[in-house]
Formats: C-alpha cells, structure tokens, sequence
C-alpha cells in the first residue's frame, strides 16, 4: 500500500540519518611532499619540514611543536632538526597556526622570514638571535608576537600588519638599524623593552593607525629611542 510504502521511505532515510549522525569524521589525509620529514603528525596537528640548499620550508597544518635551547630541559622536544644547519631563508605554509618556542633559536645565517597567512601566534624567542635578517614578511592573522623574537637583526624598516594585538617583552629590543616602524591600529598592548635600542637615535619615524594609543607595559619600551617624526590619525586620544 501507499502507506507502507511510505514508512519503509522513512524508515530508509532514519536510518542513513542515523549513519550520518554516529559515524567517525575522517579527516582528508595530509601527505608530505618528497624529501620531507614529518615535525608533527598527530591530532589537528600535521607539519613538516623540507629543507633544499639553504631555504627551509615549514608545511602542512596546525601548530608547529616547541623546542628548547637547554640540553637539561625535558619538558619540550630538543633542538630542532635544522639547528646549524646555515638556513638562510624559511618559509611558513600557510596553513601553519602557531610557531613554536625556540624554532629558529640561534641562527647566524637567516636573511628571510615568511609567515605563512594563518599564523595567529609567535611563541617566544620562535626566531631569536638571527643577526643577518634583513626581511620579514607578516601573515594577515598574526595577533601576538612573543618574548624576544626579532632581538638584534639587521631589519631598517618594519611595517606590523593588521590585526596584530600584542608584542611582548624584548621583542624587537636592539634593532639598532631600525629607522621606520608602521603599528597597526589593532594594536592593543606593548610590553617592556620591546623596542629598545642599545644606540640612541637610530629610529626616526613612528606611524601608527591606531586611534587609541596601546598600553605600554614600562618605561623602558622605547629606551634610547628619539624619534624625528610621529604620524597619527586625526581625532586620536
């Protein structure tokens, strides 16, 4: 009958509602490219690494794991793998999330850094001690830069993209080359010492689009710093 015929369409469609409803979610494989090695591979969390000449890239997705700079330190992975290996320029995917604490500690050869798009976080001293970088290039979601990245590189001009929030402590302290700096106006915080300078006078010019000025947590953000120009939007605070 009409009827019966009726229930069993019903009972079919429960039934793949049902399925629907109670299967696993299988996540689309992430595979790594020939001559990569895998970081990370568990969870929400698949990046690699593929190192050619001296240009490293960083890929896949999710958040790259930390390190640590102490032998004596248990609590984070070890050194990582291209540690000493004389990179002098890195390349963040885009589907990178956060850059982990200490991941180019200590590189004397680092000329270039890219930060992939969806980069929202770079965990402390991520890229501490790299006296030769001279460029930097800002994803469009990164909202916090952490303790002592960019301490002592060779950066003359520095413009911080939109909807970047915090920079923390010793951030970009003695960049003593640096001359411009451009804040975003989603600025809401600077730490202490995040741009100190051990050289009086080498920063000339401060532009911010922020129309209410950010926190600065102490004294000494801006030591030594004795700007010749500052630009900001009319009707600012």
């Amino acid at each position: 009958s009409v009827i019966l015929m009726k229930r069993k369409i019903f009972n079919l469609f429960l039934i793949i509602l049902m399925a629907m409803v109670f299967s696993p979610i299988v996540h689309a494989e992430i595979e790594k490219p020939t001559g990569a090695e895998w970081l990370v591979a568990e969870g929400e969390n698949h990046v690699w690494y593929k190192i050619e000449g001296t240009t490293l890239t960083i890929g896949g997705s999710g958040a790259m794991p930390k390190w640590t700079n102490s032998s004596s330190d248990d609590n984070y992975y070890q050194k990582a793998p291209w540690y000493n290996k004389n990179i002098t320029n890195i390349i963040i995917g885009d589907e990178i999330t956060i850059i982990g604490e200490n991941s180019f500690y200590k590189n004397d050869y680092l000329v270039s850094f890219k930060i992939g798009k969806n980069v929202q976080k770079l965990e402390s001293q991520a890229l501490r001690e790299a006296p030769k970088l001279e460029n930097i290039e800002f994803g469009e979601k990164l909202e916090f830069i952490g303790v002592g990245n960019f301490y002592k590189t060779e950066i003359t001009s520095l413009t911080l993209p939109e909807g970047l929030k915090e920079i923390a402590n010793f951030a970009f302290r003695n960049n003593n080359k640096l001359t411009k700096i451009i804040f975003p106006s989603t600025l809401e915080k600077i730490e202490n010492s995040s741009f100190s300078l051990s050289t009086k006078n080498a920063l000339k010019e401060i532009v911010s689009y922020n129309t209410t000025p950010p926190t600065i947590g102490g004294s000494s953000a801006f030591e030594n710093v004795n700007i010749d120009k500052l630009t900001i939007p009319s009707g600012s605070i």
